[in-house]
């Protein structure tokens, strides 16, 4: 019997051309007769079509946040000195540039990495079909645009499918997930794809990421998450008129300029074809390199406005910049911002890291340690916990220069100094005592005289006249 009988659907039917697919996608995809997959289409899908598919600057904004999300591996560590713990979590929770650097010299202390954990491997690939940066950009486009994200576990238990370690991760269509609802102790009994309502998915095997939602209309809405793009719809819409109208200006060639002979009793005795001729005659010549002249005075008539003095390239600009204000990441870092320069791009990096990225990374270690980690910890006497590794953010790290003065005022240990320049730790046994800066030395001890001077004067080692 197969450990993942509890996740396949009744056999189907079907001719020899069929695809095979794991368990789990089964639950995700519909087969049809002629053996092509088919995914479902839900009407409630405005935020990813209009929103992230149908909008270029958003899907911009989004993929540079998920591609920085999806950038960090997560790691298996070992929980070496909690108290330290706490307070690196709790200088993480709203971190600033000070104190993530703070909160990764008391990682050092804190945590161990371990190597060649079983976990690990599910976290470096989640399920033959999906790397983890594929996963992890996923899952973070989903919590933006959805409102939620979700791990779906494959466990290897065989008795129970409930218990057991959790073998393989899944990314369902976070927009496909419906809820059904259990008691008061257990609001969320069971989850069901839309591609296979009949299949119901216990909640132990579903790990949901979501953002906070306040919507009470249904019993079950807020369970939900809120979609990043919920309140947004007036900036999307804005953007979208806006981008339409500016196509169709220039469609229409934009403003206008009819020409006619000046000294006509009547214009309108030319018709709109003879003037529009006497424009393009014009203007072929001049954009020939040619001298274009004529023997009559000409008059012209200007018909329509041009995006900048209808003001659309402002609006558009403004649309961008609420945008990205919507993500917390700095315009700057697509050079929509208004003062987009080579010199302070450094540090908008930094921010849109510790204000858009550094949150969702947080959240998500929250949602494993409490799902993922369990199943691996009953049998393990290490104190496990998942952690992402920071160090792939350069942008984040000290530089060397500044490491080193800082060293100067702060009392380390020879292998804190190490790990600080990212070197292994030394087994001498000096090497975890701590060391201080001995640079201030009296002036006798170097062989040279010194003069107390005068306690009546406010000189120092000078002599009695003040000189």
């Amino acid at each position: 019997m197969r450990v993942l009988d509890w996740f396949i659907k009744p056999p189907v039917k079907a001719t020899p051309i069929v695809p095979v697919y794991s368990a789990p996608m089964e639950m995700i995809a519909r087969f049809l007769a002629n053996g092509q997959v088919v995914w479902f289409d839900n009407n409630a899908e405005g935020n990813i079509k209009e929103g992230f598919l149908g909008n270029h600057i958003i899907f911009t904004i989004q993929d540079w946040k998920s591609s920085k999300v999806a950038s960090a591996p997560p790691l298996v560590y070992e929980i070496k000195d909690e108290k330290t713990y706490r307070k690196y979590r709790a200088f993480l929770a709203d971190a600033s540039v000070d104190s993530f650097r703070r909160s990764q010299d008391m990682k050092i202390k804190a945590l161990e990495e371990i190597e060649g954990h079983d976990m690990q491997k599910v976290l470096d690939r989640p399920n033959p079909h999906m790397s983890r940066y594929e996963f992890e950009y996923g899952l973070q486009t989903y919590v933006d645009i959805v409102g939620s994200g979700y791990y779906m576990g494959v466990r290897d238990g065989i008795a129970d499918p409930e218990k057991g370690k959790i073998t393989e991760m899944y990314l369902p269509p976070a927009h496909h997930m419906t809820i059904h609802t259990g008691d008061i102790n257990n609001p969320i009994k069971e989850w069901s794809l839309s591609s296979n309502p009949d299949k119901k998915i216990s909640a132990a095997n579903v790990c949901q990421v979501r953002n906070f939602s306040p919507r009470y209309e249904t019993a079950s809405q807020w369970m939900y998450g809120l979609s990043r793009l919920f309140s947004a719809k007036g900036i999307i819409q804005k953007y979208k008129d806006g981008a339409a109208s500016e196509i169709g200006i220039y469609q229409n060639n934009g403003r206008q300029d009819i020409i006619f002979p000046k000294d006509a009793v009547d214009p309108n005795e030319y018709s709109l074809e003879q003037m529009q001729g006497i424009r393009d005659a014009i203007s072929s010549k001049l954009k020939s390199g040619g001298i274009s002249t004529s023997t009559i005075e000409l008059g012209s008539i200007r018909i329509g406005f041009s995006p900048t003095e209808l003001g659309i390239l402002e609006s558009l600009q403004d649309a961008k910049v609420d945008l990205c204000a919507l993500y917390h990441v700095p315009p700057e870092l697509f050079a929509w911002g208004e003062h987009s320069t080579y010199n302070n791009m450094t540090e908008k990096r930094k921010i849109g890291l510790t204000d858009a990225v550094l949150p969702e990374l947080e959240k998500r270690k929250d949602a494993l340690n409490h799902w993922l980690v369990p199943s691996y910890a009953e049998k393990s006497k290490a104190k496990l916990v998942i952690d992402y590794d920071y160090e792939y953010f350069p942008e984040l790290q000290a530089d060397n220069a500044e490491i080193v003065k800082w060293m100067q005022y702060v009392p380390l240990t020879a292998n804190e100094r190490r790990a600080l320049f990212k070197y292994d730790s030394k087994r001498d046994q000096n090497a975890d005592k701590l060391m201080v800066q001995t640079n201030l030395t009296l002036l006798e001890d170097m062989g040279l005289e010194s003069f107390p001077g005068n306690p009546d004067d406010n000189t120092f080692g000078g002599n009695n006249d003040g000189n």
